[in-house]
């Protein structure tokens, strides 16, 4: 099961090998389920009544936070493992392969993609984005703190001995 999110009385969680439920958070019981295309590590994300989660086929998927109903879909390829973040209208995520993504929260458009080879070949990205003073922070496996300019560009990089699946804060 995913980490939940809380928004407007409804508590969002994603079911490893299963559906994306959200439950009534006074009484527990489910408003409505929505069944994704993969397994779900990736723990929601809800803006402006938009949940946000991906899975391990790939997918990002925006979905409305009262019914349930899928808004958009966008394939990122490799699975993703954590949960997207959010700001100034474009939601972020890291996926398996070593790439970043920015897609436009409206309707999914690709705004910019960062190849893991611009990245020096990073390993997974299995931590959510940080985003500050105009930076992204993501973390990854292959033991390396990268910070991006919010147009995709590698403005430096930190290794460590080990890897990171913790996300920036």
């Amino acid at each position: 099961v995913t980490g939940p999110a809380y928004s407007d009385g409804k508590v969002f969680v994603g079911q490893y090998d299963g559906d994306f439920v959200a439950y009534d958070g006074t009484d527990g019981k489910p408003v409505w389920r929505f069944t994704p295309s993969g397994h779900l590590e990736s723990s929601p994300l809800v803006v402006d009544g938009t949940v946000y989660f991906g899975d391990d086929s790939g997918d990002l998927y925006a979905v409305d936070a009262d019914t349930g109903k899928l808004r958009w879909k966008a394939d990122a390829g490799p699975a993703i493992k954590a949960s997207p973040s959010y700001h100034d209208g474009i939601v972020y995520y890291g996926d398996y392969g070593g790439n970043v993504h920015a897609v436009r929260a409206s309707d999914g458009h690709q705004v910019w993609e960062t190849r893991s080879a611009g990245l020096g070949g990073a390993g997974p990205f299995y931590s959510s984005p940080a985003i500050a003073d105009g930076l992204l922070f993501e973390s990854s496996t292959d033991g390396t703190l990268y910070a991006l300019d919010l147009s995709g560009h590698e403005r430096w990089h930190f290794a460590t001995n080990a890897p990171i699946y913790g996300s920036p804060a």
